[in-house]
């Protein structure tokens, strides 16, 4: 018998220092993380793209960020990408490729779910949903800095909307770099311009300032909360403006998402939104919001913004 991997042990560790953990729960669970030598295996999760060799029969799960996902169906392979921190985000999102085992489908729901977990399926494409959603908010975002607004502005807009963060501060954290390449790489799979040369990310990037990790981004880190930077904080100064901006980017993608099948229903978009980027569900969820001020009127928010970036902008036939 093998003992549990020492990252996680170490992870139960930090949870009984916090307090919200008793010793014996944690020994109790690191005791059921025991290896058998021949385990009777439902579920093989492969990480880091790797394949697991084996285990005929059992369901076969790549967690991943998304990013690859693929529409061609490989032996049954499901996609998972579970929301960070994955041991304690709730926010599971799982694509399901043409002909798979609908049983082992539901073998893996249910685990996921007796871990707490909320699951939130989608078609097998790159970004799943809340990439894709990502591209378009923070593409949108991007969108507005060029146009002259200041990103303080653009993550206040959000943050009226509901947001836990804004986009900026969430490209921060993600890692400048990272963002830059996932953003191109859904640009490609949707037919999309790649993300421009001169843009802020870009110029940052260039500097060696790369986002939290670097202490450094579109804000400042190293004390107990982020600092705007002063050379960023020139432009337009229009919070209400941005989340008008912003909402209209999301319901659009919405639209997209819903038309091309990537979600099957505007509750699974909305669960995302509510569970996966903390927007306050006592405000009813924004797509709830834009049913109830009338799709017209988002539409036609959507025309004022068109021209920044026509592709994030410009009203999906869905609507």
């Amino acid at each position: 018998m093998r003992p549990a991997s020492p990252n996680v042990a170490q992870m139960y560790d930090g949870a009984v220092a916090r307090g919200r953990l008793e010793s014996a729960a944690r020994d109790a669970r690191l005791a059921r993380l025991q290896e058998a030598p021949t385990p009777d295996v439902q579920l093989v999760l492969e990480m880091g793209g790797r394949g697991v060799d084996g285990h005929e029969g059992a369901a076969r799960v790549r967690v991943t960020e998304s990013d690859g996902v693929r529409p061609v169906a490989q032996g049954g392979l499901m996609w998972l990408r579970l929301h960070a921190p994955a041991h304690v985000a709730p926010l599971a999102e799982l694509a399901l490729p043409e002909g798979v085992d609908s049983a082992q489908a539901a073998t893996l729901v249910k685990a996921l779910s007796g871990a707490g977990k909320i699951v939130l399926c989608s078609a097998p494409m790159p970004g799943m949903l809340g990439r894709n959603m990502d591209w378009a908010v923070w593409t949108g975002a991007l969108a507005l800095v060029a146009a002259g607004h200041s990103p303080y502005a653009v993550d206040a807009g959000a943050e009226a909307l509901g947001y836990a963060m804004g986009p900026f501060r969430q490209m921060d954290a993600e890692g400048l770099k990272v963002v830059v390449a996932r953003l191109d790489h859904l640009a490609t799979a949707r037919g999309q311009p790649l993300h421009p040369s001169g843009s802020l990310l870009r110029r940052l990037i260039a500097q060696g300032q790369t986002g939290l990790r670097a202490g450094q981004g579109v804000y400042t880190y190293g004390g107990a909360t982020p600092q705007r930077r002063i050379a960023l904080e020139e432009g337009a100064v229009d919070p209400a403006l941005c989340a008008q901006a912003l909402r209209a980017a999301v319901i659009n993608e919405s639209a997209r998402l819903l038309a091309t099948g990537i979600a099957a229903r505007a509750c699974d978009i909305e669960v995302l939104l509510l569970k996966g980027y903390g927007i306050n569900p006592a405000q009813g969820g924004l797509l709830f919001g834009a049913d109830q001020v009338g799709l017209l009127r988002v539409e036609r928010e959507m025309e004022k913004f068109q021209t920044l970036a026509p592709h994030i902008w410009t009203p999906h036939a869905h609507l």
